[in-house]
């Protein structure tokens, strides 16, 4: 009786059209817990994907991308322009900023002071291998290279840091004009300028070690996306939320794709009620078996008590009555 009566395809079917979901769907989504729990998954998915970014096929597409780049970059009047207003901006500046700073820090290491020991050392060997007296003495003597190391570190140190303090620096001026110069002559189809630069770009690719830097890169980057996803109130969680509710309103803001929404839900509810309209019965057959024969009883009781209450008063009042008609019936027949 529930199943092919009460809760039949064409009783729900026709409750299903009475009500457009896309209201019910816009109504839920003002709460902003709804909200969260929808983008839980899509976060889920997210930080799924952003684990793919530790694997090594991953750092070997970017190292592949950034080599082809490279080598397709055109070298021509247009790059020249190019590096010509570049070299006029802020980022310029920054970047001659962030590069004097490295080198800097690079002349005060120990490293760079042992390795220039082992450079002085050799250069010593060989002028003395060529038949020179002089020099390779004085270049051979600990104190001699000690304090020549330690001049030139710190001068090249002390002018870089100036350099990136003082923006009329020499050093600055030198290097930005040199950089303009060669630009104004690759915009100018200088073919020694082109030269230069083409010869440059292939020492950058022959060179050029991008796999380590590129897995740093990416590892770093998995982690911060995991963090931030994993952080309910993250920018990156609030943004998926965001973006996610925004875009359903703005969807089903639509008259035409809200009825569209309305009439795919209709029909795909209707065909899977269809389908599978006998685990309704199933349900109800299953819930009755399961329950005892007491429980069932006080569950009925509880319901319709009342009313069976009402039935056996008048069943009784019924019988009563029937009861007198008969004896007087018999009385008046006697």
């Amino acid at each position: 009786m529930i199943q092919d009566e009460w809760l039949s395809p064409d009783v729900i079917g026709t409750r299903l059209a009475r009500f457009a979901p896309s209201e019910l769907v816009v109504d839920w989504l003002r709460d902003p817990e709804h909200v969260e729990r929808l983008g839980g998954p899509l976060r889920d998915l997210l930080r799924g994907l952003a684990r793919m970014l530790g694997e090594a096929e991953v750092a070997e597409f970017v190292d592949r991308a950034i080599q082809h780049q490279l080598r397709d970059l055109p070298i021509d009047a247009s790059a020249g322009r190019w590096l010509a207003h570049a070299a006029t901006g802020e980022s310029a500046e920054a970047a001659f900023d962030s590069l004097a700073l490295s080198l800097a820090n690079l002349a005060e290491r120990p490293r760079t002071m042992h390795q220039l020991h082992w450079w002085l050392e050799r250069s010593a060997r060989t002028l003395r291998a060529e038949g020179k007296r002089l020099v390779p003495l004085f270049l051979r003597r600990k104190i001699v290279q000690r304090k020549i190391i330690e001049a030139a570190c710190g001068y090249a140190s002390a002018e870089l840091r100036s350099a990136v303090r003082d923006r009329r620096h020499p050093l600055r001026k030198v290097v930005f004009g040199a950089l303009q110069s060669f630009a104004a002559r690759l915009a100018a189809g200088d073919s020694t300028a082109r030269e230069q630069a083409e010869q440059l770009r292939q020492a950058i690719l022959e060179s050029l070690e991008a796999n380590p830097l590129v897995r740093e890169v990416l590892a770093r980057l998995r982690e911060q996306l995991e963090q931030d996803l994993e952080q309910p109130g993250g920018y990156l969680s609030e943004l998926v939320d965001r973006k996610l509710r925004a875009g359903i309103l703005e969807l089903l803001d639509d008259p035409q794709h809200r009825a569209t929404f309305d009439q795919w839900v209709r029909t795909t509810a209707n065909d899977l009620l269809r389908r599978h309209h006998h685990q309704i019965g199933l349900t109800v057959r299953e819930n009755l078996e399961a329950l005892e024969t007491d429980t069932l009883v006080r569950q009925i009781e509880d319901r319709v008590g009342a009313d069976l209450q009402f039935i056996r008063l008048n069943g009784a009042v019924v019988g009563g009555l029937i009861g007198v008609l008969l004896a007087i019936t018999r009385w008046l027949a006697v």
